[in-house]
């Protein structure tokens, strides 16, 4: 709501937080499963899509690891890409492959620019705690093979370069498949190196230059096949703390919207919103007041719900209720007062349509009226 958060904190905390959740919790593998479209129009309408970090296509037939994507209703999107594999000393084999023909015909011309430089900054990222470094390793040129330089921390990210990551067979996949090295691009733009280590890539680049057929312009077909039941493996990093705190700021802006933002600048909420800013001390969990009414099934609805709750004559407290894609509920208590707040004496009910992006207020009986009533889609 309008002069309750500063721009600073939408940009610099609550964009990126939202962000993660929306594509690295167990929220967003449903969100990708089940809502076909995010906010927006037409061309303009978003796809959900998560972030995990190493994700491939066992493709059936050739047994193959692809480097894929995860596309909407969990359709598997091979990224354009070169696959490679030593064979002996002096010969490899190859394959150039990709979703389509226009990303891949993109990327191989992209390439072709960056192998036809006598110098290549490689770059890797990692991790000092919560904050990213970045590492630049120069290849030069010597007029037969790349020369792998000295990596050395970079304050920015330099321009044309080539991403290093780690080739990291899946845990989940069969011991037999075959897990080339590979270069890719993502849809964000960047060119990705993934093989064993990052002074590999000046092996694999300098076959690549060597041997400029492989990154001709493909011959690859528009028409992308479907799979059914595709052999996906993928790896990333959730954050509960991070939906915790997504969760709490859903909860306090519900309460902002229906109960007036004069009650969140009570102090009562001061530990959630101190929470839900910078993740610093702890919201608790509170008894699930709704738990017993089953989910709408088939209604393609999130449910939130804001509970007045007596703890004793002097603790008063709100509840906040969530259910996203029918799947687990969580109720947090958001703020505690010495008196009931007037603003909450009966449970509100909010029904969120994930796929028309319709809201809906409704009391505790017209939901539990809604939850007996035959499924209407």
């Amino acid at each position: 709501m309008e002069d309750l958060v500063c721009g600073a904190c939408n940009t610099d905390i609550f964009s990126k937080l939202e962000a993660k959740f929306l594509r690295s919790s167990a929220a967003a593998w449903a969100r990708l499963f089940l809502q076909e479209k995010g906010r927006g129009s037409g061309s303009k309408a978003s796809k959900p899509s998560v972030d995990a970090d190493l994700t491939y296509f066992h493709e059936p037939a050739s047994g193959r690891l692809l480097v894929a994507r995860w596309g909407s209703g969990g359709q598997p999107i091979t990224l354009p890409q070169i696959i490679a594999r030593m064979l002996d000393k002096d010969s490899f084999e190859h394959a150039v492959t990709g979703g389509d023909a226009k990303t891949t015909n993109e990327f191989l011309q992209e390439l072709a620019d960056l192998l036809r430089r006598d110098q290549i900054e490689v770059i890797e990222k990692r991790h000092s705690g919560d904050k990213a470094i970045f590492l630049s390793m120069p290849l030069d040129w010597n007029g037969a093979v790349y020369v792998a330089g000295q990596q050395q921390q970079v304050p920015k990210v330099p321009k044309p370069c080539i991403w290093f990551e780690e080739r990291v067979r899946p845990a989940t996949v069969d011991p037999m498949a075959i897990l080339p090295s590979a270069v890719f691009r993502r849809p964000e733009g960047q060119i990705i190196c993934r093989v064993p280590e990052v002074r590999s890539v000046a092996t694999l680049l300098s076959l690549l230059r060597l041997h400029p057929s492989v990154w001709q312009p493909s011959m690859l077909s528009d028409r992308i096949e479907k799979v059914d039941e595709p052999d996906m493996h993928s790896r990333f990093a959730p954050d509960p703390q991070a939906d915790r705190r997504v969760l709490t700021k859903i909860g306090i802006n519900l309460c902002a919207c229906r109960l007036g933002a004069a009650l969140v600048r009570h102090p009562a909420f001061d530990i959630g919103v101190e929470y839900a800013r910078m993740g610093q001390g702890k919201i608790e969990d509170a008894p699930l007041r709704l738990s017993r009414l089953p989910p709408l099934d088939g209604r393609n609805l999130h449910v939130f719900a804001l509970l007045p709750e007596t703890i004793s004559s002097s603790r008063h407290s709100i509840l906040f209720h969530a259910q996203l894609y029918g799947g687990p509920l969580i109720c947090l208590r958001l703020a505690e007062f010495t008196e009931p707040p007037k603003e909450l004496l009966k449970p509100i009910v909010v029904l969120v349509d994930y796929q028309k992006h319709k809201i809906e207020t409704a009391t505790e009986e017209q939901y539990e009226a809604m939850v007996s009533s035959p499924s209407t889609k």
